[in-house]
């Protein structure tokens, strides 16, 4: 189970019509994270694809994704302005 910022979706709403600057530096911060100490950082930017492809890289079976996590109050349920920013995918290690 993986659950990262899904940038595909934050760059559209980074240039979206209707967001303000400060909602703008909010995406931002998302997308390369809130930088407030040494683990806040997103040294890349992951969509469905390159993960698929590291998936496969790194000898993982099948792949997909979902929609939450529904586990606990974790990022794979962030919301910004009511849409889901996190890529949320569960895959399998091959025997």
């Amino acid at each position: 189970m993986v659950s990262v910022s899904n940038l595909g979706v934050l760059c559209q709403m980074f240039v979206a019509e209707g967001f303000t600057d400060r909602q703008r530096y909010q995406i931002m911060r998302m997308m390369f994270g809130g930088q407030i100490d040494a683990y806040d950082y997103h040294k890349v930017g992951l969509i469905e694809g390159f993960m698929a492809r590291f998936f496969t890289e790194a000898g993982f079976g099948a792949w997909g994704r979902v929609k939450e996590f529904f586990i606990f109050d974790d990022a794979s349920s962030m919301r910004l302005e009511n849409h889901l920013i996190s890529l949320n995918m569960v895959t399998t290690k091959n025997a």
